[in-house]
Order: structure tokens, then sequence, then C-alpha cells
């Protein structure tokens, strides 16, 4: 697992999430799957329809999208990583994340075809150090601010779990992995992008 401490743009992404923490937050929660129950996400590029796997191979195809002007900040840190991370593909599904006190994600795979074919990066914005606990494939790991963790959700069972007072933020940024990505047998096509809800 590569990690890397990006510490100058956490505050940045910080205050953008904070100017927006009135606007609507999602709420991932289905009867039966419990994982997410409690928890809250944005998704700042629109909230893709990934159950659909040839609708996730026409978004990819069309990048650059939609994505929320509220998150600037987030946008350029998505570009300023791909150096470093070496993610030459298209960019996948961003999200913000917010594990209020108390809660958790529990440990889990993400199972559709798309998680398959995407490297996806926790970048860690706020959060009681002392009091949150980030798992990935058995690995407890220690983290702050400005952390960033690269993590293969099909693969790697992961969990977050908030046991301080205070909430816990960080983002989600997938891409593509461009090798996988070439090899795919389904071609993108003129069908129309489809979300799960309006931006």
């Amino acid at each position: 697992m590569r990690r890397f401490h990006i510490p100058e743009l956490f505050k940045d992404i910080e205050q953008e999430i904070i100017a927006d923490e009135h606007a609507e937050w999602f709420f991932p929660y289905a009867p039966g799957y419990p994982t997410f129950e409690n928890c809250r996400l944005k998704f700042l590029n629109g909230n893709l329809d990934y159950r659909g796997f040839q609708n996730m191979i026409n978004h990819a195809y069309r990048e650059p999208g939609y994505f929320n002007p509220a998150f600037k900040k987030v946008k350029e840190f998505a570009e300023y990583i791909r150096p470093m991370t070496d993610c030459l593909g298209p960019l996948g599904r961003s999200t913000v994340w917010n594990i209020p006190p108390g809660e958790i994600i529990k440990p889990h795979t993400d199972a559709f075809v798309y998680h398959r074919y995407i490297t996806r990066w926790i970048y860690i914005i706020k959060q009681d150090t002392e009091h949150t606990r980030l798992t990935i494939a058995g690995n407890r790991l220690t983290t702050v601010p400005g952390d960033m963790f690269e993590l293969h959700p099909a693969e790697q069972v992961h969990s977050f779990f908030n046991d301080s007072t205070v909430p816990w933020y960080f983002l989600g940024i997938d891409f593509w992995n461009i090798n996988t990505l070439d090899s795919v047998p389904s071609a993108p096509n003129n069908d129309s992008l489809l979300y799960l809800t309006d931006h």
C-alpha cells in the first residue's frame, strides 16, 4: 500500500467543506445493507450511476465533465496528485465523506464491476487523530490530516471508525487504471450519461 503526506492542501479543502456544509449531504443507506448507516457524503462530480458498467465507461471517455464548483480546490487536488501516484486514467467517482462522532463505515469491499477497474485515494482532511481508526486489508493505520492512502476497494477490506467528538472529513478520489481500462471489451457509446440523483 502506498501512502503520502501532503500537508499543504488539506486546510484549503477543509474550508471548502465547511463553506458548503449547509448544502445537502447524501445518506448512503439501504435497508438490509447498513455498512454506511448514519455516515454522509457528497458526490463532487455527480452521483454517477456506477451500477451500470457501460454508463461508467461512457463517463470515463467523456471526461472532463461536471464537477461541483464549490470544490475547486478538490478538483485541483485530483490533478495535483496524478504525477506522484502515476494515475494516468480518467477521473472516476470523487467524493467527500463526513463520518459523524461515534459512527462507523463497517468493514467491507466494494462490489460493483466498476470498482475492479479503479484505484481510490483516501485523503484525510479533518479528524481527532487519537480517536479515529482507518483499517485497510487488516492494517490499522495511524493517520493525521494531510495523509493520503492507496486503496483497491474491490479487493481490500476497509473500514473507518470515528470514536471522537468531532466530524471526520476525508476525500475518496477514484482514477481509472489506464491499462485495465484499455482492455475493457465494452467501448463507449452515445447513451445518455446516467446519475442516481441530480448533481
